[in-house]
């Protein structure tokens, strides 16, 4: 399994990938990161193995997470990719605009390993 991470907070970044390291069965998932949505997009057009699944902060320089999800949600290779939507901004909404716009999750910052591991459950993603 490929997950994409895309955030400009390399802190978070570590975080997310420490966290599902400690998951069973996912600890062997490559991941792979973009510090903002024109760097996942540079990535996902470059790739040769499309990720599984991405999660994406929503406040980032250059393109932000919302723009990079809709850009993702234009190319039908990557249609069907599961999308978890991090944001610090609870609003219902920012959390409509997202789901309106393609995203297939929202997670709420902070989040903890609990909140990581469920959402690799739900995508099937976590074996």
């Amino acid at each position: 399994m490929v997950i994409l991470l895309v955030d400009d907070n390399p802190d978070i970044i570590q975080l997310i990938s420490a966290m599902i390291k400690r998951i069973p069965g996912a600890s062997q998932h490559e991941i792979v990161f973009g510090r903002d949505g024109q760097e996942a997009l540079d990535i996902l057009n470059a790739s040769e193995k499309m990720p599984d699944l991405i999660f994406t902060n929503l406040r980032m320089p250059n393109m932000d997470g919302l723009t990079f999800i809709k850009q993702v949600r234009l190319n039908d290779t990557w249609l069907n990719i599961p999308m978890v939507m991090m944001t610090a901004q609870q609003s219902p909404d920012i959390r409509r605009e997202v789901m309106a716009n393609g995203a297939t999750a929202f997670l709420a910052k902070p989040f903890n390993f609990s909140e990581i591991k469920s959402t690799l459950e739900n995508f099937g993603k976590a074996n």
